[in-house]
């Protein structure tokens, strides 16, 4: 589960390809749409 607070540097830290940076865009434009993107 990733935090709220720090969902977006999150994401791009977890980023493991140009598919995943690619989802972290999108999510730190709409930081709400994180929960609806899974990161295992």
């Amino acid at each position: 589960m990733i935090n709220k607070s720090s969902s977006a540097k999150s994401i791009v830290l977890t980023a493991p390809d140009a598919a995943g940076k690619k989802h972290s865009a999108n999510c730190n434009l709409q930081p709400r749409s994180v929960n609806s993107f899974k990161w295992k």
